[in-house]
C-alpha cells in the first residue's frame, strides 16, 4: 500500500514540476474544435499540457516494487492535476490528449490525494494495464479514436468512478 508521506511527496513534486514548466504550458482550449461535445470549454480552458522530450519520472517510485517496474521512458503522457505532459513525438496525437484529459477529470473528481492513492494502489494490485483508472481512460479514448458520436466525458467519468468505488 502507498503511504500518506509518499502521496504528500508526489503532490509536492507535481506542484514543483508545474511551476518549473509554467512558461511552456499550452491551454487545452487549443483542442476545442477536436473535443467539442466531449469536454466542456471550461475544462479545456482550465487545463494545460506541456510538450517534453521525455516524461519526468516521479520521485520515490523505486520504493514500490510493482510501480518501480514502470518504465517512464516508454510513457507518452503523464497527468498531474490540471496539467499533463506529452512527449514531443506524440504531441499531435489526439487520442493521447483525450486519454490524459480523462485522467485530469479523475484527478479533479477524486482530489489529488484520492487520485494518487487509488491510482498507485491499483497499479500495485492489478498492474498498469489492468488498473481500473487506466482501463477507463483507455476505453474512453478508444471510443473517441474509432469515431463515436460526442458524449459528455465528465458525466461518464463521474458515473464510472462511482461504479468503481462501489465495487
Amino acid at each position: 500500500m502507498v503511504s500518506g508521506s509518499m502521496i504528500g511527496s508526489l503532490e509536492a513534486w507535481a506542484r514543483q514540476l508545474k511551476e518549473e514548466t509554467a512558461s511552456r504550458r499550452t491551454a487545452c482550449a487549443a483542442l476545442n474544435e477536436h473535443f467539442h461535445g466531449f469536454y466542456s470549454k471550461e475544462l479545456l480552458a482550465k487545463t494545460s499540457f506541456v510538450v517534453v522530450d521525455r516524461i519526468p519520472p516521479p520521485p520515490l517510485m523505486d520504493t514500490l516494487p510493482q510501480v518501480s517496474r514502470l518504465d517512464f521512458s516508454k510513457f507518452s503522457g503523464l497527468t498531474l492535476g490540471d496539467t499533463y505532459y506529452v512527449v514531443r513525438s506524440e504531441a499531435q496525437n489526439l487520442p493521447l490528449h483525450f486519454h490524459e484529459l480523462v485522467h485530469v477529470l479523475q484527478w479533479k473528481l477524486l482530489t489529488a490525494r484520492g487520485f494518487l492513492t487509488r491510482y498507485l494502489n491499483e497499479v500495485i494490485e492489478h498492474g498498469y494495464h489492468d488498473a481500473p483508472l487506466e482501463i477507463m481512460a483507455y476505453d474512453l479514448g478508444h471510443q473517441f479514436e474509432v469515431g463515436c458520436l460526442p458524449f459528455d466525458v465528465e458525466s461518464t467519468v463521474r458515473q464510472k468512478l462511482s461504479d468503481i468505488i462501489k465495487s
